[in-house]
């Protein structure tokens, strides 16, 4: 299936947003890293939870895995993570670590929009004019 331009945009923007965000990169060692944020994500910190997540989209640190990355930004979002909910809503649309479903997408991004993010904002709006 053909990928449309908001899809590759939204795959490329989103990562780097969430990495800048959240502060990628301020540790030294990945292990120690990823052993931090498990700690703290287990402990209910949905912000490390969707720091984690990140680093399983994108295999830093960890065995990339969709699915893995998927179950820690929901953590993320139902923590009132904005963006958690934001890149969960393009894991949907795009179909990665899940089954594509523009309709879950549109409620995602839509929840981002409520939770302040500009970007689930766009989404929710394309997508609803798309009949999502």
């Amino acid at each position: 299936m053909k990928k449309s331009f908001f899809q590759v945009l939204n795959a490329g923007i989103f990562c780097f947003i969430f990495f800048w965000t959240l502060g990628y990169g301020n540790d030294t060692n990945q292990s120690e890293k990823v052993s931090r944020l498990e700690k703290e994500c287990n402990a209910n910190n949905a912000k490390s939870c969707g720091e984690l997540g990140g680093l399983y989209y994108q295999g830093r640190g960890v065995k990339q895995d969709y699915f893995k990355a998927k179950e820690l930004y929901e953590k993320a979002c139902d923590g009132g993570i904005a963006i958690g909910c934001f890149i969960l809503g393009v894991s949907y649309e795009n179909g990665q670590g899940v089954k594509q479903d523009y309709f879950k997408a549109k409620e995602l991004f839509g929840k981002a929009c409520n939770d302040g993010d500009q970007l689930g904002c766009n989404n929710y709006k394309r997508l609803n004019e798309k009949g999502y």
